[in-house]
């Protein structure tokens, strides 16, 4: 009978490695453990017996028309209705994403281009708006430029005003001084000369003035229109400002409508892309679908043969149920075996320890003995040769006592077990060997 090197036992719920090399043969003298390892190869045959004709009866039935049960086939039925199901709806959902992705595409293409008409609106609203302040700022310069000359012209009139007013002052201190050699008509003809003369005076400083007012009124209303013109130059820059403004805001919302655009046509290829992989799917489960009701068809053409194997299958199954309880028991009983073998085995290492232990103890005994044999066997030789002879006639002083003597003084050298100093492994009744002696 062989063993292994290394055996696994399950002891206490784990795995545990038994080396059993070394306890072979104490392990082999045990007849109750003979019985159980020839019990064992018995069922372990029976076993592979079994276990083959199950395999037989596997390769037989894989030998005729493999068809999966009409359980089976129906769960796969029901598996692709499920997923047909499921992606159908996945598919409605991407229709409905992406007819909406569609509308608000469309609705920001109007807010787009509704902005874009805005933008180009208030870029008309500030072109115009900037041709008017150019008009007017053409308008002041110009009136600017026509009330210099105005301005001119005033002056050149208050100056011929105030020349008029002198001369007119001087006639009338002429004619306040008196002439007494004139005659009446010469004087007459000078006052009347005069008369005209300040007549035409007094038109020219009518007509003066009335041309000062008329410039005066001109320049009022020059004014007031440069300061009308002035406030709407600073109307429209006001407008011009709150336009570019809104201009500004229109270009960003038209930036954020180009990128929200953007993500809209990308989240539209994207739900195509789904679409088109759903598409597919959706082919493949109905080849799939099309495919199992073939085979669906053929299985309940085959399903009736196969009942009678199912029912000749359940009946040996339920024998091969019977046969693994039996052998579960059989298994069982093993179990206990192995236990009460091992715990055989730990008491055997036990006995084995002790052992060792003793033969440790009597070993260091012989050696003690040995030594002391050795000590006074060398004793003894010496004594012999110091033993006189007849033959000299003369007698020597024995040296003997000396040796012991010496011995004694000596005896650390030699160390000397006592017989109370036996370890408990050891037994208590052990005899003194031959030729120690008892005074030691």
């Amino acid at each position: 009978m062989t063993y292994s090197k290394t055996c696994y036992v399950k002891c206490n719920g784990d795995l545990k490695a038994l080396d059993v090399e070394k306890l072979c043969k104490q392990i082999e003298d045990i007849p109750e453990l003979k019985e159980i390892l020839i019990e064992e190869e018995t069922v372990s045959q029976c076993l592979q017996k079994n276990i083959t004709g199950v395999m037989e009866i596997a390769q037989k039935r894989e030998g005729r028309a493999v068809v999966q049960p009409e359980n089976k086939q129906d769960d796969d039925m029901m598996e692709n209705s499920e997923r047909f199901t499921e992606l159908q709806g996945k598919y409605d959902a991407l229709l409905k994403t992406s007819e909406t992705h569609e509308v608000k595409n469309h609705c920001l293409q109007m807010d787009f281009n509704t902005c874009r008409a805005k933008c180009k609106l208030l870029n008309r609203k500030i072109d115009i708006i900037q041709e008017d302040k150019d008009n007017l700022d053409q308008k002041y310069h110009d009136m600017i430029r026509e009330k210099r000359p105005l301005q001119g012209q005033n002056d050149g009139l208050q100056e011929n005003m105030l020349r008029l007013q002198a001369e007119n002052n001087e006639l009338k201190e002429h004619l306040r001084t008196p002439i007494s050699n004139t005659s009446h008509d010469a004087l007459e003809g000078y006052n009347n000369m005069h008369q005209k003369y300040h007549d035409m005076i007094r038109e020219s400083i009518k007509i003066h003035k009335n041309q000062q007012e008329t410039h005066l009124a001109s320049i009022i209303v020059l004014e007031e229109i440069i300061t009308t013109c002035q406030k709407e130059i600073t109307g429209q820059q006001e407008n011009i400002k709150v336009l570019q403004t809104q201009n500004n805001g229109l270009k960003e919302d038209i930036k954020t409508v180009r990128v929200q655009n953007s993500g809209l046509q990308e989240d539209i290829k994207t739900v195509r892309v789904q679409n088109n992989g759903l598409q597919e799917d959706i082919k493949t489960v109905r080849v799939q679908n099309n495919g199992l009701q073939e085979d669906i068809k053929k299985v309940q053409g085959q399903n009736d043969g196969l009942q009678e194997n199912m029912l000749r299958l359940r009946a040996k199954n339920n024998e091969l149920k019977e046969i693994k309880v039996t052998l579960l028991e059989q298994s069982n009983r093993y179990r206990e075996y192995i236990k009460t073998v091992h715990i055989k085995n730990n008491n055997l290492k036990e006995n084995q320890q002790t052992v060792q232990g003793k033969n440790n103890g009597l070993q260091a005994r012989e050696q003690t003995v040995e030594t002391q044999s050795n000590a006074l066997n060398e004793m003894s030789r010496t004594n012999a040769n110091e033993r006189p002879t007849e033959a000299s006639g003369t007698q020597k002083k024995p040296t003997f006592w000396k040796k012991v003597k010496w011995f004694f003084e000596r005896k650390d050298q030699f160390p000397i077990v006592p017989a109370h100093h036996v370890s408990s492994d050891q037994p208590e009744n052990i005899e003194p060997e031959p030729g120690c002696s008892s005074w030691i």
